[in-house]
């Protein structure tokens, strides 16, 4: 049985430009992603997506992606419609290569959401999970305290803010952001 990967880079830009303290690769004003679709004949017909985020600080690109995938792809093996065979999935990925965390993780999400589909459940249910989507907070890069605080304004809806940090106005725009926000600062 055969497990084909198709691999697409996006480059998508951001409405809001994400400086953090490690990187300025992009001016944060861009973010490259890698989708993979994965089809096999044990499951004709389905195709099951997946992401991964290159991270640069990481020494990942779109290329190490691609390039690993096929190493990747025969570790897993012949794919079978169980949590099991996902664990198991798992475990072997992370046997054949040390790194390329955003290809391991591309795949397995794949993998998940192909199995969830020849199995008629959505991924949450074969992980076991609740079907509600949890809370999450919402990150905001470094920029000046004006505009890191407008950004905070925006996004006053959610539960938590996370605010990046290593710049050179950290405590003035964290003043500026609690200004204007109540909830959790991270």
């Amino acid at each position: 049985m055969t497990l084909d990967v198709r691999a697409t880079t996006l480059v998508l830009a951001l409405r809001d430009p994400l400086r953090i303290a490690r990187s300025s690769h992009g001016a944060g004003r861009t973010s490259t992603t890698v989708i993979l679709e994965v089809e096999s004949d044990a499951f004709p017909g389905l195709v099951g997506m997946g992401e991964g985020y290159p991270d640069r600080f990481y020494g990942e690109t779109p290329e190490t992606v691609t390039s690993v995938l096929p190493v990747l792809v025969e570790a897993v093996g012949r794919p079978e419609a169980s949590a099991e065979w996902l664990e198991h999935a798992a475990g072997s990925m992370a046997a054949a290569i040390r790194w390329n965390g955003a290809a391991k993780c591309a795949l397995d999400i794949a993998l998940h959401d192909l199995v969830g589909k020849a199995l008629g459940v959505p991924v949450h249910r074969l992980l076991g999970l609740p079907a509600e989507i949890p809370p999450t907070d919402f990150t905001l890069g470094i920029d000046t305290a004006a505009i890191v605080a407008d950004r905070a304004r925006r996004a006053a809806g959610f539960p938590a803010l996370k605010i990046k940090v290593g710049g050179p106005q950290d405590v003035a725009t964290l003043e500026a952001v609690r200004a204007v926000y109540n909830g959790p600062l991270r």
